[in-house]
């Protein structure tokens, strides 16, 4: 079992073969914000600017594509991607005026304000579905070990259920994590995560057509692909009829 992405790499994967199923989905959105410098007031300032990405296809390339689209830019047409790096880089080159905006996800987001950028918009209030982040596992595996991945599931969600009612033993472990002594910053991981972590981390089919749509546009057969194909629900959908997540959050 492992935890990871579900994006086009891990269906193209299933599409040709491959016994991986998503069991579980915990991010079901893009974790990213769009910060641009306070000349930019609006969506269409955005035309004619650059905006720092890691690299194209990446899920930052992907996430600012949908977000100038749902700001009424052209992304190929209307405003110029820039591979940049990672995000310490992308910040760099916003800090220094190489580009006008830049994909920036939580933490960083706390020092971006902090440094007077301004969000112009965040994927997760723009209602994208995406299986961000995800818990999958193997056909074979699941015939095989059942219980093995019913048990990994209990333990997960009561996880994220702690995470989510337990914030100030939460916030130290993510400044252990991060290796950071900065209670904002650790903070400002904690409520944006806790907010788009949903308590029964079903996988998420509408994501999974998000992804489809994207391979479609240079594999036709993902277009009649269906998003049942890449997951089994049983295991969240078990869990949670038992009442056992409900429980979790009843606890004091």
């Amino acid at each position: 079992m492992i935890s990871g992405g579900g994006g086009t790499a891990a269906q193209r994967a299933r599409m040709k073969g491959a016994g991986n199923l998503l069991v579980a989905t915990y991010t079901p959105t893009m974790p990213f914000s769009l910060y641009v410098n306070n000349k930019i007031q609006d969506g269409r300032q955005l035309k004619g600017s650059k905006i720092a990405i890691s690299r194209f296809g990446s899920s930052s390339d992907f996430a600012a594509r949908y977000i100038l689209t749902r700001l009424g830019v052209e992304p190929a047409k209307e405003a110029t991607l820039m591979q940049i790096g990672n995000q310490r880089e992308r910040f760099g080159a916003l800090l220094s005026g190489a580009v006008d905006g830049a994909l920036i996800d939580p933490p960083n987001t706390l020092l971006a304000r902090q440094k007077g950028f301004r969000q112009l918009a965040d994927t997760s209030t723009l209602g994208l579905a995406y299986p961000h982040n995800n818990i999958a596992t193997t056909d074979r595996f699941i015939r095989e070990e059942p219980e093995t991945v019913l048990s990994f599931l209990r333990a997960f969600t009561e996880g994220i259920a702690f995470y989510k009612t337990h914030k100030p033993e939460s916030i130290q472990m993510i400044k252990e994590f991060l290796r950071v002594n900065d209670n904002a910053i650790a903070e400002e991981a904690h409520d944006y995560f806790a907010r788009i972590t949903p308590t029964k981390p079903y996988p998420i089919l509408e994501g999974i057509r998000t992804v489809l749509d994207e391979m479609a546009l240079t594999d036709p057969a993902a277009k009649n692909a269906k998003p049942e194909q890449f997951v089994d629900a049983s295991f969240i959908t078990k869990l949670d009829k038992s009442g056992y997540i409900d429980g979790l959050y009843k606890k004091k």
